[in-house]
């Protein structure tokens, strides 16, 4: 679909909806294709695939760390998985569920304890 020429900003944007939504029709349909010719083209390139994927990271860095950063706040599941060392699809939901469990409470025993830290050393200098 080519773009039309001489849209005002409201039509640009109701344009580039308007693709964005056919190109998100055609993906759902042709989805398990698109993933196999995905999967094809990492096995028969490894090294440009690696090479690829380490180019965006150092571009993206920043992303890739606020992303990191918005998992870790929120315990993911993937967070989670990475902090047991084991692959998400292995994890039982219960192991997870404990697991971020034992972590908001160590994060609350954290906050709790420096907040007695601040009040013992206003304590002490007042």
């Amino acid at each position: 679909m080519s773009k039309p020429k001489n849209m005002t900003p409201e039509q640009e944007a109701a344009w580039k909806e308007k693709v964005r939504a056919q190109q998100k029709a055609w993906y759902e349909a042709n989805r398990e294709k698109e993933l196999a010719k995905l999967k094809a083209r990492r096995e028969a390139n490894p090294e440009k695939m690696r090479a690829e994927q380490k180019a965006w990271y150092e571009a993206n860095h920043e992303k890739v760390r606020a992303k990191q950063k918005a998992e870790k706040e929120r315990l993911s599941s993937s967070y989670v998985a990475t902090l047991l060392q084991i692959k998400v699809s292995e994890v039982p939901p219960e192991l997870l569920e404990l697991k971020r469990e034992q972590l908001a409470m160590t994060r609350l025993v954290r906050q709790l304890n420096q907040q007695i830290q601040q009040t013992n050393q206003e304590n002490n200098h007042a």
